[in-house]
Parts: C-alpha cells; structure tokens; sequence
C-alpha cells in the first residue's frame, strides 16, 4: 500500500486545483507507476518526449506541423495571407536543410563504400604477395615439412625436446620491419585450421633471407585446442634452431579481433606479427600502428 498526500491551491471564480504531493513535497497533477510504487516525473526520472529528440526529428516535426497548417484540417481551414506566406519560408528553409542533411548521408555512405573497397582490395593485394613470396625460392612440399618436424612438434608440447638455448629479444620495433610472419595472414591462406597440424616452407627471397643454405619453415597445431601453437624453424646447415609460440583467440572488439601470438613463458607479450632478425623471429610492437606493407603476411 502507498499513501499519497494532497494539496491544492486557488484558481480564478473560487476554484481549486488539486496536486498530489511526492514524499520530497514535489507537487504534480500526473503520477506514473515503476516499478511497485506511483512516482512523480522527477523522481522517476522521466523525461518529455522533446527533450530526447535530436535535430533532425525537430525539422521533421516543424515540417509536419507547418504542412498541416498550410493544408489545414478538418477544425481549420488553410493558412492565408500573412501567415500562409511566413509558413512557406518556413517550410522552404526546412526542406534546404532536410535536404543538405540527405546529401551529407548520401556521401557518408559513398565514402564508406568506398573505405570498404579500398580495405578489400589492399587486403587482396597483401594476400596475394604473401603468396608470391612463399613460394620464391620454395623446394619443398608441405607434406615433407609436416612428416618432417612433426615429432618435434609433438615433443615440445610434451617438454621432451628441449627449447632453443639462443636468446631471444621479446620485440623489437625498428623503423624497417622487413621480412614478417602474420599470423591472421597465414589464417586467411589456410594454414590456421582447428583439429589439424599443418605447416609450410617460407620461402622468401635472397633481399630477405641472404644467407646462404638458410631455409624457414613454421607449422600451426590446433590439434588440442586447448594447447594451440606454433613452432618456427631456421635451418642452417649443421644446425636448427626452433621457436615455440602459444595461440589465443582475442576477445576484444569486432574491428581488433583475430588471432595472437605469445611466449608461453612470458604471455604478457601478445601480438599478430613476428620480424626475422637474423636467425630468430621476434614480436613486432609496430604492427599495431603501422601500415601493413606488401610485404608482410
């Protein structure tokens, strides 16, 4: 049960006007319920329906308004004279505005159609010299690469194999990134797959890797999706050096989503790009905010 008081005051020929009184001592002629209990506007905190219209909903609404006193209605006949003519400038202006405000949409959406395009057809282009400079200076299938480091593989997430000894800079952010692995490119070319191991040569050319006899590979395993990784290879002759990165799927935002690598010892470090520097890959703290050239992937 809810008590609301009264009051009133004194209007004109001896009259009354009736209030309901809130428990602030705010007086209002209209309550609304929520909730369980009978509030004032205020107090609920409600607002006129004007008050949350924006600019363009206040043109259209001058513009019915002045149609329908140009027109008039069954209780009113049309405007005339002066006020027929004041009613037409008036309507005029809103219709240049309402107008402009069309055009404007009209060439926002022009200009995202064409962001989009422009996104798409860099990101073919990045996806296509990914491609060609994978296979430059490829002499191996995948199937051998697989067959090949599988074991090792296996036994670096089984901690059989030992890690590699050499140490390895956790980023680096020089001004020249070079030669890169992108991890969400590699997905797009479809070596990124769940319940498999698959994996590849990287054969870039001699301006990237010039030392002599020196070949790359990597392998993605989403076999166990709890434990996703990849493992990049430079093989020298008479020696191999292995990097072991884990995989995480980002849970932020649509437009910064994808997939991240990090050092299972150090996950604090997450991002999508490694650099060869020398013979080891390390994380590119540029990526996030530079421009992907045509050479990364």
């Amino acid at each position: 049960m809810q008590v609301i008081g009264l009051t009133h005051r004194p209007t004109g020929f001896n009259g009354r006007r009736w209030y309901f009184v809130s428990a602030n001592g705010e007086r209002a002629e209209t309550l609304f319920l929520v909730g369980r209990f009978f509030r004032t506007r205020r107090e609920a905190g409600l607002t006129y329906r004007s008050q949350s219209k924006g600019e363009l909903d206040r043109a259209l609404d001058r513009r019915r308004k002045l149609q329908v006193q140009l027109e008039g209605t069954g209780a009113r006949g049309p405007a005339r004279g002066r006020r027929r003519k004041q009613a037409e400038e008036k309507l005029a202006e809103i219709q240049r505005l309402l107008a402009a405000f069309e055009s404007g949409l009209v060439l926002q959406d022009q200009n995202r159609r064409a962001q989009a395009r422009e996104r798409r057809r860099s990101s073919l282009e990045r996806l296509d010299a990914a491609r060609a400079a994978m296979a430059q200076r490829k002499d191996v299938q995948s199937e051998w690469v697989i067959t090949t480091f599988g074991t090792l593989v296996d036994g670096l997430k089984a901690a059989t194999a030992s890690p590699d000894t050499s140490p390895i800079p956790p980023r680096s952010a020089s001004s020249d990134p070079g030669p890169q692995v992108n991890i969400g490119i590699l997905q797009r070319l479809g070596f990124v797959q769940t319940g498999k191991m698959l994996g590849d040569q990287l054969g870039w050319s001699e301006a990237w890797v010039p030392e002599p006899g020196r070949r790359l590979f990597f392998i993605i395993d989403l076999r166990d999706r709890r434990r996703p990784c990849a493992v990049l290879l430079v093989c020298d002759p008479g020696r191999q050096a292995h990097q072991m990165f884990a995989l995480k799927r980002n849970q932020r935002p649509l437009w910064a989503s994808g997939i991240l690598l990090y050092l299972p010892t150090h996950r604090a470090s997450e991002h999508r790009s490694l650099l060869l520097r020398g013979p080891v890959f390390l994380f590119d703290v540029t990526c996030g905010y530079r421009k992907l050239k045509l050479g990364e992937w």
